[in-house]
């Protein structure tokens, strides 16, 4: 099965079944590669971190897999819903490198959001991120009250086009 689903399959297919990843799909993510790191367009659906269910089961997995690497440094990553570019480090000097500059806000995090409702202006959002007990993701994150546990997160929306009631979006996490 490739990374991604066709239109028909249901939401709660895709909750239910890993994709597994095709290993001539995954030479196409590939973005930039040099001799420390590999850039990836993530698809959605496709976790980062290692699972139980095989190397070709994860982007690390995969990426160790196909590139013949013994390791890999993750950067950052994306939740298993959310597509978009991933930098891994081959080696873990550069690897320490990019965790350090996004822990240190060194480097910005955007994405594109499709959002309901028609936003004309710039918003900013302030709230605190804590663990989700809803969900059966153990890393899965939410809005929620401050907490000792909770971390404070602002985002910026951007406007870049609406139609129908709905609103393309870029998000900055500061």
């Amino acid at each position: 099965m490739k990374a991604s689903f066709s239109e028909d399959e249901s939401k709660d297919a895709r909750k239910d079944s890993a994709p597994l990843v095709d290993p001539d799909e995954l030479e196409e993510w590939v973005i930039h590669q040099d001799d420390s790191i590999i850039a990836l367009n993530k698809p959605g659906w496709l976790v980062c971190h290692p699972s139980k269910n095989g190397p070709w089961s994860s982007l690390v997995g995969a990426v160790r897999e196909h590139f013949q690497l013994e390791q890999v440094y993750l950067a950052g990553r994306l939740d298993r819903e959310t597509s978009g570019v991933v930098l891994m480090a081959k080696e873990e000097t550069a690897g320490k490198h990019w965790q350090k500059a996004l822990e240190q806000k060194k480097v910005k995090r955007s994405y594109w959001a499709i959002l309901v409702g028609d936003l004309a202006d710039c918003a900013q959002v302030s709230g605190f991120l804590g663990k989700d007990p809803d969900s059966p993701v153990f890393v899965k994150q939410r809005v929620t009250t401050n907490s000792r546990k909770s971390k404070r997160a602002q985002s910026a929306f951007f406007p870049l086009f609406s139609a129908n009631g709905y609103t393309l979006s870029a998000v900055v996490t500061k």
